[in-house]
Protein backbone atom coordinates (compact mmCIF):
# COMPACT_ATOMS: atom_id res chain seq x y z
CA UNK A 1 0.00 0.00 0.00
CA UNK A 2 1.09 3.95 -0.52
CA UNK A 3 1.51 5.79 2.33
CA UNK A 4 -1.41 7.71 2.65
CA UNK A 5 -3.74 4.05 1.77
CA UNK A 6 -1.42 2.80 5.22
CA UNK A 7 -2.57 5.57 7.08
CA UNK A 8 -6.13 5.34 6.15
CA UNK A 9 -6.07 1.30 7.05
CA UNK A 10 -4.90 2.68 10.69
CA UNK A 11 -7.55 4.86 11.21
CA UNK A 12 -6.57 8.20 10.27
CA UNK A 13 -8.77 10.95 8.52
CA UNK A 14 -8.68 10.69 4.44
CA UNK A 15 -8.60 14.24 4.52
CA UNK A 16 -5.10 14.04 6.05
CA UNK A 17 -3.42 10.25 5.40
CA UNK A 18 -0.74 11.52 3.12
CA UNK A 19 0.30 13.67 5.61
CA UNK A 20 0.18 11.23 8.62
CA UNK A 21 1.08 8.20 6.41
CA UNK A 22 4.62 10.05 5.39
CA UNK A 23 4.88 10.98 8.99
CA UNK A 24 4.71 7.32 10.39
CA UNK A 25 7.05 5.88 8.02
CA UNK A 26 9.63 8.40 8.91
CA UNK A 27 9.52 6.65 12.26
CA UNK A 28 12.93 4.71 13.35
CA UNK A 29 10.49 1.90 14.72
CA UNK A 30 7.94 2.06 11.48
CA UNK A 31 10.83 1.69 9.16
CA UNK A 32 12.15 -1.45 10.80
CA UNK A 33 9.02 -3.29 10.96
CA UNK A 34 8.38 -2.33 7.16
CA UNK A 35 11.79 -3.88 6.54
CA UNK A 36 10.93 -6.77 8.22
CA UNK A 37 8.10 -7.42 6.50
CA UNK A 38 9.15 -6.84 2.97
CA UNK A 39 12.16 -9.29 3.76
CA UNK A 40 9.44 -11.45 5.02
CA UNK A 41 7.45 -11.49 2.36
CA UNK A 42 10.39 -11.65 -0.32
CA UNK A 43 11.53 -14.89 1.49
CA UNK A 44 8.80 -16.63 1.66
CA UNK A 45 8.50 -16.16 -1.82
CA UNK A 46 11.97 -17.35 -2.97
CA UNK A 47 10.93 -19.97 -0.79
CA UNK A 48 8.01 -21.20 -3.12
CA UNK A 49 9.50 -20.38 -6.31
CA UNK A 50 12.73 -22.06 -5.93
CA UNK A 51 14.21 -25.66 -5.43
CA UNK A 52 17.43 -27.19 -5.54
CA UNK A 53 18.77 -29.55 -8.69
CA UNK A 54 18.76 -32.76 -6.53
CA UNK A 55 15.38 -31.99 -5.68
CA UNK A 56 14.19 -32.09 -8.80
CA UNK A 57 16.19 -34.95 -9.62
CA UNK A 58 14.26 -37.09 -7.22
CA UNK A 59 11.28 -35.73 -8.14
CA UNK A 60 11.47 -36.97 -11.99
CA UNK A 61 13.10 -40.34 -10.85
CA UNK A 62 10.22 -40.98 -8.42
CA UNK A 63 7.80 -40.40 -11.58
CA UNK A 64 10.35 -42.35 -13.86
CA UNK A 65 10.88 -45.34 -11.86
CA UNK A 66 7.76 -45.56 -10.13
CA UNK A 67 6.80 -49.26 -10.44
CA UNK A 68 2.89 -49.57 -10.35
CA UNK A 69 3.34 -53.16 -8.54
CA UNK A 70 4.06 -51.41 -5.28
CA UNK A 71 0.64 -50.06 -4.96
CA UNK A 72 -1.36 -53.44 -5.32
CA UNK A 73 -0.72 -56.79 -2.63
CA UNK A 74 -2.53 -59.97 -2.96
CA UNK A 75 -5.91 -60.41 -1.90
CA UNK A 76 -6.84 -62.79 0.63
CA UNK A 77 -9.82 -64.32 -1.71
CA UNK A 78 -7.07 -64.23 -4.55
CA UNK A 79 -6.39 -61.42 -7.30
CA UNK A 80 -5.12 -57.84 -6.37
CA UNK A 81 -5.87 -55.32 -4.17
CA UNK A 82 -4.56 -52.22 -3.24
CA UNK A 83 -2.61 -51.96 -0.77
CA UNK A 84 -3.65 -48.59 1.96
CA UNK A 85 -1.50 -45.42 1.13
CA UNK A 86 0.52 -45.50 4.19
CA UNK A 87 2.36 -48.56 3.21
CA UNK A 88 3.12 -47.36 -0.12
CA UNK A 89 6.61 -45.52 -0.44
CA UNK A 90 7.23 -41.91 -0.39
CA UNK A 91 8.74 -42.03 -4.45
CA UNK A 92 5.32 -44.52 -5.26
CA UNK A 93 3.19 -41.65 -3.73
CA UNK A 94 4.96 -39.04 -5.34
CA UNK A 95 4.61 -40.81 -8.53
CA UNK A 96 0.75 -40.30 -8.33
CA UNK A 97 -0.73 -37.55 -9.87
CA UNK A 98 -4.54 -38.15 -8.54
CA UNK A 99 -6.35 -40.66 -7.07
CA UNK A 100 -10.36 -41.26 -7.10
CA UNK A 101 -12.97 -43.14 -5.24
CA UNK A 102 -16.13 -43.56 -6.08
CA UNK A 103 -18.60 -45.97 -4.56
CA UNK A 104 -21.29 -47.96 -6.94
CA UNK A 105 -22.75 -50.67 -7.80
CA UNK A 106 -22.09 -53.82 -9.56
CA UNK A 107 -23.56 -55.73 -12.33
CA UNK A 108 -25.44 -58.05 -9.32
CA UNK A 109 -26.25 -54.75 -7.68
CA UNK A 110 -23.57 -55.20 -5.33
CA UNK A 111 -22.48 -52.58 -3.41
CA UNK A 112 -18.20 -52.06 -5.01
CA UNK A 113 -16.02 -49.23 -4.03
CA UNK A 114 -13.85 -48.22 -7.70
CA UNK A 115 -10.64 -46.79 -7.09
CA UNK A 116 -8.66 -44.97 -9.63
CA UNK A 117 -5.02 -44.01 -9.69
CA UNK A 118 -3.19 -41.49 -12.04
CA UNK A 119 0.31 -41.68 -12.75
CA UNK A 120 2.20 -38.79 -13.79
CA UNK A 121 3.74 -39.71 -17.55
CA UNK A 122 6.76 -41.60 -17.32
CA UNK A 123 8.57 -40.72 -20.64
CA UNK A 124 8.47 -36.85 -19.46
CA UNK A 125 10.12 -37.99 -16.71
CA UNK A 126 12.51 -39.77 -18.59
CA UNK A 127 13.36 -37.33 -21.12
CA UNK A 128 13.69 -34.11 -18.62
CA UNK A 129 15.57 -36.49 -16.10
CA UNK A 130 18.24 -36.84 -19.14
CA UNK A 131 18.35 -33.51 -19.65
CA UNK A 132 18.89 -32.78 -15.44
CA UNK A 133 21.61 -35.55 -15.64
CA UNK A 134 23.04 -33.61 -19.11
CA UNK A 135 22.43 -36.72 -21.43
CA UNK A 136 21.61 -34.72 -24.25
CA UNK A 137 22.64 -32.63 -26.40
CA UNK A 138 21.81 -29.57 -28.14
CA UNK A 139 21.64 -32.10 -31.24
CA UNK A 140 19.57 -34.67 -29.67
CA UNK A 141 19.97 -37.39 -27.06
CA UNK A 142 23.94 -37.89 -25.90
CA UNK A 143 26.02 -40.70 -27.65
CA UNK A 144 25.02 -43.68 -25.73
CA UNK A 145 25.50 -47.23 -27.21
CA UNK A 146 22.21 -49.74 -26.88
CA UNK A 147 22.93 -53.60 -27.54
CA UNK A 148 19.90 -55.54 -27.28
CA UNK A 149 20.72 -59.29 -27.58
CA UNK A 150 17.76 -61.93 -28.09
CA UNK A 151 18.59 -65.13 -27.13
CA UNK A 152 16.25 -68.17 -27.96
CA UNK A 153 16.33 -71.63 -26.96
Amino acid sequence: MTQRESAIAAGYAATRAAKFGAELEALPRVKQLITAARAAIVEAARAVTTTDAPRVVRELEAVAFSDIGEVFQSAPTGGLQLRPLAEWSAPTRRAVSSIKVRAGLDREGNEVTVTELRFWPKLEALKQLREQLGMTTPDGPAPTEVVVRVIRE
